[in-house]
């Protein structure tokens, strides 16, 4: 099997290819569970699974990692809810793959981040909006607070941070204020992206929905903003109007590309890790090209 050749940017959360074709995933988000301990109003992946076990996520990495994936975005659900977490990121390391940890910062410590610190190469974490309308999302009066204490210790740690936000009604007007803080505290990537009609997003989606242009133009404008007064931080739009830009791997071992717009829950279920031949489930993936496109501009 030909190698695909690209560069990932660990302080940056970015990647520059060098060589093609692209001949296997570049990144999953592994959803090591789907518990959590927040209750987001517009969270996609609200619906329980039960977790794996330490074993079969070993297996699921193996089968991933022997087909040729460099990275993993460990996420959930909250993975700092799983008492063997350091157990699962010391396995993943050991194979010589890049680890994204993405949390919601409410549990984690320094005794916690000492633990998983060496098996992890950058963190990233959601805020919402604000304070007020963070916690009103999460639906935790302390969840900003602790967020931002999270950042200040992974900072501490020598942990590159990225951040994401999803813009919706109530947070439009504040990306700019949202840029500057991720800015102050250090945050290396921030993301703004749209909001997802998946899980407990679908309530709301009619009335939070913010059109992608509306969040481009505004994108715009801090970009050019950032430049002028020499900002360090990275930012990026990710547009949930485009098909398959992402790839999950639920915790029963199903490979999912998010959003597909034609099919059940808005995502192309296309095998499982566990049952089927994942070089061919790659092969068949009909979103590669949006993929791909996405890490290249990422």
């Amino acid at each position: 099997m030909k190698t695909m050749k690209f560069f990932y940017d660990t302080r940056k959360d970015s990647y520059r290819f060098e060589d093609e074709p692209v001949n296997f995933f570049i990144n999953v988000g592994l959803q090591v569970t789907r518990r959590c301990n927040l209750k987001c109003l517009y969270c996609c992946e609200d619906g329980l699974i039960p977790d794996a076990s330490l074993k079969m996520i070993q297996k699921m990495v193996d089968i991933l990692v022997s087909n040729g994936l460099k990275r993993i975005s460990v996420t959930g659900g909250e993975p700092l809810l799983r008492q063997d977490l350091k157990d699962i990121l010391k396995y993943i390391k050991e194979k010589n793959v890049t680890i994204t940890l993405s949390t919601n910062g409410m549990n984690l410590s320094e005794k916690i981040l000492k633990e998983i610190r060496p098996y992890i190469d950058n963190i990233r974490f959601s805020i919402r909006g604000l304070e007020k309308i963070h916690n009103a999302v999460t639906g935790n009066p302390e969840s900003f607070k602790k967020v931002m204490e999270a950042v200040a210790l992974s900072k501490d740690f020598g942990l590159p941070v990225s951040v994401v936000t999803t813009i919706i009604g109530d947070n439009l007007k504040y990306m700019e204020d949202i840029a500057r803080l991720c800015e102050k505290i250090g945050v290396e990537k921030l993301y703004f992206f749209s909001l997802i009609q998946r899980g407990r997003a679908i309530k709301i989606y009619n009335k939070e929905y913010v059109q992608i242009d509306k969040i481009n133009r505004e994108y715009n404008r801090i970009v050019e903003l950032s430049k002028n007064e020499g900002w360090n931080i990275d930012i990026k739009v990710t547009n949930y109007t485009i098909e398959g830009e992402c790839v999950l791997i639920f915790p029963n071992g199903d490979v999912v590309g998010v959003p597909s717009f034609t099919s059940d829950k808005n995502q192309l279920i296309l095998g499982n890790v566990l049952r089927d031949n994942v070089a061919d489930l790659w092969k068949k993936y009909p979103f590669k090209e949006n993929y791909i496109n996405y890490y290249r501009n990422h």
